[in-house]
């Protein structure tokens, strides 16, 4: 009798045993199951502010685009302005910050459209300096070959006399 005792305690130590070895897992499913939920609830409750924030980011961006482009070539720059003139400021695209956007797209095209004139003139000025310079290179050019020929003949007539006074 008493063996059977003991092997009843033994199956009962077995089945207590075999539950505790299995509850582990069922807590980390669980855990897993919960945290699974709770990320999908942070990123549902931050995602307006990560889409707020990431209009913000856009909008600095653009504005910061006339100092990025200041040294750019005037075909960028005519690029980069048709594509802010088409830049959409659209309640739909910006929500909260539609005005903001706004606001940022009218200096964008008049921070372009000053740099492009700007260096259109610089341009400009540049063919004409090299106009200048080329005019007064070849000026001087000439005033030396003449000076040069005037010395040339002054120095054969200073022989010549000199030849028929020996003469």
């Amino acid at each position: 009798k008493a063996k059977k005792v003991v092997s009843a305690l033994d199956k009962l130590r077995k089945g207590v045993v075999d539950k505790l070895k299995d509850e582990p897992t069922t807590i980390d499913a669980n855990v897993r199951e919960a945290r699974k939920r709770l990320e999908e609830i942070e990123a549902e409750v931050l995602r307006p502010l990560t889409e707020m924030d990431a209009r913000a980011v856009r909008l600095r961006i653009i504005a910061d685009r006339p100092n990025i482009l200041s040294a750019a070539p005037i075909h960028q720059l005519e690029q980069e302005l048709a594509t802010a003139q088409a830049m959409t400021t659209e309640e739909a695209e910006w929500k909260e910050r539609t005005k903001e956007a706004e606001l940022v797209k009218i200096g964008l095209v008049e921070a372009l459209e000053a740099i492009l004139a700007k260096r259109k003139q610089d341009e400009a000025d540049r063919l004409e300096l090299d106009r200048l310079r080329a005019e007064k290179a070849e000026k001087e050019m000439r005033e030396r070959i003449e000076r040069e020929t005037r010395e040339k003949l002054a120095r054969e007539a200073e022989q010549a006399a000199i030849a028929e006074a020996r003469a």
